[in-house]
This record gives structure tokens, C-alpha cells and sequence, in this order.
């Protein structure tokens, strides 16, 4: 009975221990804002609902504005913001983050937007800003993820029309042509599964002549049929997508932004990693670097970060192209590593580089 007895308290003491390793685990994605400011506005005939977060200290702040990447993300990427907020933060810049359309709060269809409808929202976004008493509307930067890189131009080009314009720019994991970036994302997810060569051309090419189909506008049944002719084709995905990822494709396909990046006249910060799956990141580096020289940009920065994911993690512990891929092993690495699970310097990196032009 008395082992009995020990053993029970045993377990209940290591029960106790985990309990309290996964409480401190979780403390870690807690938000550190000394101030939140919900806050609604009108983005191209959307209601869209956000969240200012405002640092310690002395208000007007410099704001970083969020411009999510591909999905339907909340106003937090369902937390996946939590330690990039944090940095801002802990800069004394403040964040500011809206659901996207048909998300939450928000009203409207994020599948319903092109580039320049998201542009759009984001200018309404720097004016509602502007006119806040808590933020310096002299001192309001523009940060796009991966799809968002996409953005950025267009609210360069558009600002010239508006009153208030961003005064910075910060590109994390962006691509420059839509087309060559789904080939690269596929054409890395075939060699990864193991596909040949040849087998990974055959893909390829037959997603050219998919693409070419819904560039001339081609009807959703049209696109189905194509998609189901080509069932034999080892590697292809022949589940067609949903008849509003097909809109959404269809108003966007053509985006480059390759000829549109000598709009943004303002400091441009580019982020890329060295190890991504999803987005050609030599392609990326190399045509920010030589748009911006012919343009003679006066500040801007393209830096590759070794050994770096799509979203700047630990490539050896987490490089996945979608997070349905993770294994519950990443999820749990990531969960006890939490900011340790980004590549050296990145964090700090963004937040530097915009004190840096505050102050200028």
C-alpha cells in the first residue's frame, strides 16, 4: 500500500510539472501590449474590424501596419503575429491588424479582392491612423507577408492620389510574378515528394496551359474539365479548386510587381529566407536589388537570412510549405521553443531598421 501510495504522488507530481511547463510554454505567446484599441473602418466597400496596439511609453508612436499573406487570416494570423508584434512593441512601435474581409468581425469576401482592393484597405487603414491622437502620423510604415508583398507597390503608386501616404515599407517572404511563384511552389513540392525530373516538367507544363486557360477568363466549368483531363499525370492535383479560389485566381494571375517597384520612393526593407520553399527567393532578391539600383533608391535593403523558411523559422526543425503540414512534433517544438524558433536576428532586425528611420 505504501508503494501504492508513493506511486500515485509520483504521478500526480508529474502531472503538476507538466501542467505548469505547459502554462509557462503558453505565457510566451501572450501579447505585450500596454494598450489595445479596437477600431473599424471602411476598406473598398468592406466593414473591416482591427486592433491597435499601442507600446509602453509616451504617445504619438511610429505604427507598423500588418498586410497579411494568402488566406483566411484573422487579425492575428491566428496567433502566428504573437512574437513579430512583440518586437515592434518592444521598439516602442505600435501595430496595427484588421480581419480580412469575411473573417471575424470583418465583413465582405477576401476571395472577392484583387491587389488593388487590398491596397486599397491599407491606404484607408494609414488615414484612419493619421488621424489618431496615439499615433505619428508622419511615421507609418506598410509590412506585407508573403501575398502582401504583392500590396506594397500598389499602395506606393496609390498613395500619390491621397493625402496620407506610407512613409515606410518591409516586405517579408514576397514573390514577384504569380505565375512563376505557384511553378516554384509546386515545382519544389513535386521534388520533395520524390518525382523525377521529367515528371516534374509534365506538371509544370500542364499548369502553363491551365494558367493560359484562366487568363483568357475561361468559365469554372471549363477550368474542371481541364483539370479532370489531366487525372493521369503523375504528381498533378486534379481536385480542382473551389469555385471562389478559382475567382480569386482569375482576378490576380497576372500580378508582377517587377515594373511597379520603382513607385516605392520610401526606405524598403526586403526579408527573405534562405531555405524557402514557397516563394523563389533568389528570383525575389535579385529583382529587388536591380529595380531599386536602376531607380537609384536612396534607402532600401534586400537581406537573405540563412537558413530561413518561408516565415523566417528554423529550417531544420519546420520547414513546411503549409502549416497542415506540420508534424505534431514541429507543433510541439514550436510551442516549448517560441521565439527561439525564428532564425537569429530576424525579430530584432524589423524593429531596428524602423527605429533607425524614425529617428532620421
Amino acid at each position: 500500500m505504501k508503494m501504492l501510495k508513493y506511486g500515485v504522488i509520483t504521478i500526480v507530481v508529474m502531472i503538476v510539472c507538466a501542467v505548469l511547463f505547459l502554462l509557462v510554454c503558453l505565457l510566451q505567446f501572450e501579447l505585450n501590449y500596454a494598450k489595445k484599441i479596437d477600431l473599424s473602418f471602411n476598406g473598398h466597400l468592406n466593414k473591416l474590424s482591427g486592433s491597435l496596439l499601442l507600446p509602453e511609453g509616451q504617445a504619438p508612436f511610429p505604427v507598423i501596419i500588418f498586410v497579411h499573406g494568402d488566406g483566411p487570416q484573422d487579425r492575428f494570423a491566428n496567433s502566428s503575429y504573437t512574437f513579430i508584434i512583440n518586437a515592434f512593441l518592444d521598439k516602442g512601435i505600435a501595430c496595427f491588424l484588421w480581419d480580412k474581409p469575411g473573417v471575424n468581425a470583418s465583413t465582405g469576401n477576401w476571395l472577392n479582392q484583387t491587389m488593388e482592393d487590398r491596397a486599397d484597405e491599407t491606404l484607408e487603414a494609414v488615414n484612419l491612423l493619421a488621424n489618431r491622437t496615439e499615433v505619428n502620423s508622419k511615421k507609418i510604415g506598410v509590412l506585407g507577408f508573403s501575398q502582401g508583398g504583392w500590396v506594397l507597390p500598389k499602395v506606393a503608386m496609390m498613395s500619390e492620389s491621397r493625402r496620407h501616404k506610407a512613409d515606410f515599407f518591409i516586405s517579408v517572404g514576397g514573390a514577384i510574378n504569380w505565375e512563376r511563384q505557384g511553378d516554384y511552389f509546386t515545382r519544389t513540392r513535386l521534388q520533395q515528394e520524390g518525382y523525377s525530373t521529367a515528371e516534374v516538367e509534365t506538371v509544370i507544363n500542364y499548369l502553363s496551359t491551365i494558367n493560359k486557360l484562366i487568363k483568357k477568363q475561361a468559365s469554372y466549368k471549363k477550368y474542371v474539365k481541364l483539370i479532370q483531363l489531366g487525372n493521369s499525370i503523375k504528381g498533378l492535383n486534379s481536385s480542382p479548386m473551389s469555385k471562389e479560389r478559382f475567382r480569386f485566381v482569375s482576378l490576380n494571375i497576372n500580378e508582377d510587381i517587377e515594373n511597379k517597384l520603382q513607385y516605392i520612393k520610401s526606405p524598403f526593407l526586403a526579408i527573405l529566407g534562405e531555405k524557402d520553399l514557397n516563394v523563389d527567393t533568389a528570383e525575389t532578391a535579385s529583382i529587388y536589388q536591380q529595380a531599386f539600383s536602376r531607380a537609384k533608391h536612396p534607402d532600401y535593403q534586400v537581406v537573405v537570412l540563412n537558413n530561413a523558411t518561408h516565415g523566417l523559422l528554423n529550417a531544420n526543425s519546420y520547414n513546411f510549405q503549409l502549416f497542415s503540414q506540420w508534424t505534431w512534433q514541429a507543433q510541439l517544438r514550436y510551442l516549448i521553443e517560441g521565439e527561439s524558433a525564428f532564425v537569429p536576428g530576424y525579430l530584432g532586425m524589423m524593429g531596428d531598421w524602423v527605429v533607425e528611420r524614425v529617428k532620421r
